[in-house]
Order: structure tokens, then C-alpha cells, then sequence
């Protein structure tokens, strides 16, 4: 049975490589852009949720409209919305 070293020809080392730095800053900026994206959606959730709650209409059903159908979730919401309820009735 061969061991997993007798396929290395005598350049084997452990860790990230010079020449994988490329790769390894790729993969940053990756993970860095979806995190980003992942706290921007957190905040457009937050924001739909609380304009549907002073507007009386239901916030999970109007989070699910702009998410799942984003963007056109979320421009037929801003152009549709109703009016927001006052506190005093006229």
C-alpha cells in the first residue's frame, strides 16, 4: 500500500503556499461580499418590517413579498404601500 507522502516528490508542506495567496484573498473577498449581503438583507428586512407594521398591514406577509420576489418584491411595495395610520382618527 502506498502512504499519502509517496505521491508528494519531496515538495510537500503543510499550510497555504506562496503561490495560494491569490486564491486565498479570492476566497476573503468572497466570504467578506456575502456577509456584507447577508447584513444588508438583515437591514431591508428590519426596514420593510417595521414600514408594513405602521402602515397596519401584516409584516411577515409583506417581508415575503419583497424577499421572494426581490427586487420587483420591493418596488411594487414602495409603489403600492398604503398610507400610514395616524394615531388620531380625522
Amino acid at each position: 500500500m502506498l502512504s499519502p507522502w509517496a505521491l508528494c516528490d519531496n515538495n510537500c508542506s503543510v499550510g497555504p503556499r506562496i503561490d495560494d495567496l491569490p486564491n486565498l484573498f479570492a476566497l476573503l473577498l468572497a466570504i467578506l461580499f456575502l456577509a456584507f449581503l447577508l447584513v444588508l438583507i438583515a437591514v431591508a428586512i428590519r426596514i420593510v418590517a417595521n414600514d408594513a407594521r405602521s402602515r397596519g398591514k401584516s409584516p411577515l406577509l409583506v417581508v415575503l413579498l419583497c424577499l421572494l420576489s426581490f427586487p420587483l418584491g420591493r418596488i411594487v411595495w414602495l409603489i403600492f404601500r398604503p398610507e400610514p395610520m395616524t394615531r388620531y382618527a380625522q
